[in-house]
Order: C-alpha cells, then sequence, then structure tokens
C-alpha cells in the first residue's frame, strides 16, 4: 500500500505538499491526559485509587506556506480551510516521522497566521478523542518487507493473519497485539455450530451465543459492545464479556458443539504513543 506522505505527512489521504505545506514541527504529548477515579474515607490519610482512564490527547502541528504570488496564497488557504475543516468529523492523520502509525482526528481550536508577504506559518490544533495511534495496516494484512514499517512496532514476519478454522472443540487460537496498548476488536464468526463459547485464556474474558449458528455472521464488536447475527441485534443472547487483546499474545480457547466455522479477529494494533 502506497502513502503519499510528502510535505510530511497527510490529513485525510492528502499530503500536506498538495497543500502546498511543509511540516516543521508536531507537538504530540507522550501520554494522554489522565482521568483519574480516586475516593476520600473519613479519618484516612490520602486518598484510595479506584481507576484511572486516559482522556482525549491535543495534537499540534506547525507548518510554513509559501507561494509567490499573494492570489496563490489565498487559493492554498482554502485548500488548507477545507482540509482541516472540522465539520468533516474525524479524520486520519499520518506523519513521515512516525510511519506505519495513524491518529484519528479532528481540528479544534483557533487557526490564526503568521505571515511575512506571501509566507506563512501557523499552527493547528486538533484532537484524538481516541487517544492512541493505531496501526496504519490492519491486523489482517500479511506483513512484507519494504512497506515502512518501523523497529519497535513489534512487527515479526512470522506473524499469522488472525483468521482460523474451528473443526474441532476444543480449539486453542492465538492472536498477536503488537501494540502496547489494549487492542478492542471485531470478532466475526461465519458457518455453523451451537453452544458457541469464545475464552480469551490470557485476560479471562470469554463470551458466549445461546443460539445455534446456523450460517450468516455473528459479529462481536468489543469496541462498541454490540452483537449481530445476519444484522439482527443479538446483544440479549451473548453472555459475558467483550474480549480485549493486551499486548502480545492472546491465547483463545474455543469450544462448540459440531463446529464448522470460522472466527476472524478485526482490528489494528493499538499504541500508547
Amino acid at each position: 500500500m502506497s502513502i503519499d506522505l510528502s510535505g510530511g505527512g497527510n490529513i485525510g489521504g492528502k499530503s500536506f505538499a498538495s497543500l502546498g505545506l511543509l511540516l516543521t514541527k508536531v507537538n504530540i504529548p507522550i501520554l494522554p491526559d489522565t482521568r483519574q477515579v480516586e475516593e476520600e474515607l473519613p479519618g484516612v490519610d490520602g486518598t484510595i485509587d479506584l481507576e484511572t482512564r486516559f482522556g482525549a490527547r491535543p495534537i499540534e502541528l506547525t507548518f510554513e506556506l509559501i507561494e509567490d504570488f499573494e492570489i496563490d496564497f489565498h487559493i492554498r488557504l482554502s485548500e488548507i480551510a477545507a482540509a482541516f475543516n472540522p465539520l468533516k468529523g474525524q479524520q486520519i492523520l499520518m506523519l513521515e516521522r512516525n510511519p506505519g502509525k495513524q491518529w484519528k482526528v479532528k481540528y479544534n481550536g483557533s487557526l490564526p497566521i503568521d505571515r511575512l508577504a506571501t509566507i506563512g506559518t501557523f499552527t493547528v490544533p486538533l484532537k484524538a478523542f481516541f487517544p492512541f495511534a493505531e496501526s496504519v495496516n490492519p491486523a489482517d494484512t500479511e506483513l512484507k518487507l519494504g512497506e515502512g514499517l518501523i523497529i519497535g512496532m513489534g512487527y515479526e514476519i512470522s506473524d499469522t493473519i488472525p483468521t482460523f478454522n474451528i473443526k474441532s472443540s476444543p480449539t486453542t487460537i492465538t492472536v498477536k497485539n503488537a501494540g502496547n496498548h489494549e487492542a478492542r476488536p471485531v470478532i466475526t464468526l461465519s458457518g455453523t455450530g451451537s453452544g458457541i463459547k469464545v475464552t480469551n485464556k490470557t485476560t479471562g474474558e470469554s463470551f458466549s451465543f445461546n443460539e445455534p449458528l446456523s450460517g450468516g455472521n455473528l459479529v462481536i464488536n468489543t469496541a462498541l459492545y454490540t452483537a449481530e447475527h445476519n444484522s439482527l441485534n443479538v446483544f440479549h443472547l451473548v453472555l459475558g464479556d467483550f474480549p480485549q487483546l493486551v499486548e502480545g499474545n492472546n491465547v483463545f480457547i474455543v469450544t462448540a458443539t459440531n463446529p464448522s466455522f470460522t472466527i476472524d479477529f478485526d482490528f489494528r494494533h493499538t499504541y500508547l504513543y
């Protein structure tokens, strides 16, 4: 997959260079802000640590814009405004200095520009509501040398595509999250079987489907907490957890009566930075 990162990266599939821009500085906090849940108890020093979650992450991109003529300068500003228009919703941001990863961002703030004739510099404030980086390629993409992947992303050429044929019970499978933060997959079962139970032995999370799988697809979206069978809501028929994928190998046990189905894990490797 060829991705145009000229000018330092792209937003929504449009390279910065195609907008006349050169990316000169990137400010991404090492970690997102935290949301701490704690409780005070009478007569007890300090507080009780209940939970820590991450909030959204701000990202700032500083650009240089140079044009020969005033009219061209303003044409470029119009194109830039359209490219970062927040009414488009969240867009994919990719950076040349951090290849192989992407962020989901939206313009958030104000955008003044410092000008000297037809030379301008400005900083675009963005917000990543999902505050983690994800792999550009989904996990079901076969790894190949020369794709711009970088050391430190956790990949190995021996990594396999996470789609498995289930013909016997129990069946043990392994799904790898190469990132260093939990990933939330879409799990799709296609085929036939009954009494299906899927357990992530690594985390202890599991779910079971209390109806026969008689053709079609059972789709468990662990990020949105939804369950559909042939596009019908079957949330009430799925018991248990929505299994996440922790860093590294996740060992799953799949059990069923008369199984003849495939199970596919659709996700992107997820990174704290």
